[in-house]
């Protein structure tokens, strides 16, 4: 896979304009106290633009400095006003059309229901190539890889 190489476009507040309209397939999210990058989201474009950004307030713990608030977020990705993670991945309210997968330690991850299966597959297939390899590193590489 060459999603390694896949460029990563860092958004914040001021760039909501140009992702209004966005065709987006899988966001992930991280929640304030995740492991991995708290307060992260990634936005996956069917073009295969990755755009990354922080809901959190810049500082040491988010190591980001370009935030974009929930409400924009939300602007940006409205099904994100209709998902609910609850606890550990457990009480999930999923929004329609949408497909969800916990990824562990407080992130979580929604694709889109109509890429579902192709995305299962390739995930799939990724496991059997790393079979050490948990989704929270797949989910990337398997979603760039049927786009």
């Amino acid at each position: 896979m060459k999603d390694r190489e896949q460029a990563v476009i860092p958004v914040g507040d001021e760039d909501v304009s140009k992702l209004l309209g966005a065709d987006i397939v899988a966001f992930q999210f991280a929640e304030g106290g995740a492991m991995g990058s708290p307060g992260g989201v990634y936005i996956v474009t069917i073009d295969r633009k990755i755009y990354y950004t922080c809901y959190l307030e810049p500082s040491a713990y988010t190591g980001f400095s370009k935030p974009m608030s929930w409400k924009n977020l939300s602007r940006i990705f409205p099904p994100l006003d209709d998902f609910h993670c609850g606890l550990a991945g457990y009480g999930v309210q999923v929004p329609e059309g949408w497909h969800y997968e916990y990824l562990g330690m407080g992130n979580h991850l929604l694709v889109r229901a109509d890429w579902k299966e192709r995305f299962d597959a390739a995930q799939k297939k990724l496991k059997e190539e790393l079979p050490d390899s948990i989704l929270y590193n797949r989910w990337l590489p398997a979603i760039l890889s049927i786009l």
